[in-house]
Parts: C-alpha cells; structure tokens; sequence
C-alpha cells in the first residue's frame, strides 16, 4: 500500500513535558506505555524523539514541551474543544 492509499488515523494533539520520554507520553495518554512506537508512526519521529536541547530539536525531534500527535478513536478530530 503507498503512502497516498494508507488511512491516517484519528488524533488528538497532547503536550510533551520536561522529563518525558515516548513511553511516559504512550502511557499518559493512552493509558500503555507499550504504545509508543505508535507515536513514533504518526510523528514520524526518529532517536531521540523528544529533546530539551533546542539545537537536537530537528526535524522528527520534538522540543520538551511541544505538541505531539496521539491517535485517537475515529470521528475525534485535533480541533475538537475536550478530550473525552
């Protein structure tokens, strides 16, 4: 299947804190921190994911405290006002 043809899921935007790793944002936010490479997908993100250093905050590499996509059920969309 080519990238034209997946289906992008459904997701959220949800803070990244101080301290976080994927695996802390997977469980805080999905509930399982085994969920991680899913955030790994749908960021396209690469090593080391989230950093405090702004100058290892490149592309695929998220500054501590900045926005990450997490998938959501379908019909939820980033612009919806609550998170339930």
């Amino acid at each position: 299947m080519s990238d034209f043809t997946k289906v992008m899921p459904a997701y959220r935007l949800a803070p990244t804190h101080i301290g976080d790793d994927l695996q802390a944002v997977a469980f805080r936010e999905l509930g399982d921190a085994n969920r991680w490479t899913e955030l790994v997908w749908i960021n396209n993100l690469r090593h080391p994911y989230i950093t405090r250093s702004e100058v290892l905050a490149v592309d695929g590499v998220l500054l501590a405290g900045a926005l990450i996509k997490v998938p959501s059920p379908v019909g939820f969309t980033a612009d919806s006002p609550d998170r339930s």
